[in-house]
């Protein structure tokens, strides 16, 4: 059995491979909610981070007086 791989971007065109899938006689077997929960967990983790980034991006550099520089320095 052959296997081909999708990347789905939207619910419709979720409903299209799943059909596509049904119509050709494939069916989905048991791997596939490791493979769906590493998925989303891929997206989530992608989308966090972008957020994160847009965030950070948003507060700009960040100035610290010079005498916190000082504790900072006597730390390390």
């Amino acid at each position: 059995m052959s296997q081909r791989a999708a990347t789905i971007t939207s619910l419709p065109m979720a409903f299209e491979v799943v059909k596509a899938m049904q119509a050709e006689g494939l069916e989905w077997g048991e791997g596939y909610r490791p493979l769906g929960r590493q998925a989303l967990e891929e997206v989530i983790e992608d989308q966090m981070a972008a957020a994160v980034d847009r965030y950070l991006d948003q507060l700009g550099p960040m100035t610290l007086p010079i005498g916190a520089m000082a504790t900072i320095g006597g730390i390390f």
